[in-house]
């Protein structure tokens, strides 16, 4: 059996912004779709998010709750948003308020 054909970081890059450019994807169905070996996918995946992450200077968005509610659930969870972003929770958020952090991290626009 002859060895896959060897490919560059264009073409990684091109296929991780398509993939990201969809969003929702199942990424084992994705990388079948394209005839891409999934293992490989994930290794350029997570390189490429590294290294635009490394070129992104950190950004912080400031987000005030409207209610006075405090968060009184024990659930932690680690929401991955793209592109290096993740958002670290330590109990349940009011949803007017995930829903508002959502808005102004993908410049204004909604969901």
């Amino acid at each position: 059996m002859a060895r896959a054909e060897r490919r560059d970081q264009t073409f990684w890059g091109e296929l991780v912004a398509e993939y990201e450019a969809v969003g929702g994807l199942d990424r084992a169905a994705f990388c079948q779709g394209k005839g891409v070996n999934e293992r490989s996918f994930c290794n350029w995946l997570y390189k490429l998010r590294k290294e635009q992450a490394a070129e992104r200077p950190m950004q912080f968005v400031e987000i005030q709750s409207r209610t006075t509610t405090p968060m009184t659930s024990t659930l932690r969870a680690t929401i991955e948003c793209g592109g290096g972003l993740s958002l670290h929770l330590e109990g349940l958020p009011e949803p007017a308020w995930l829903a508002e952090f959502i808005v102004r991290t993908r410049g204004g626009e909604r969901c």
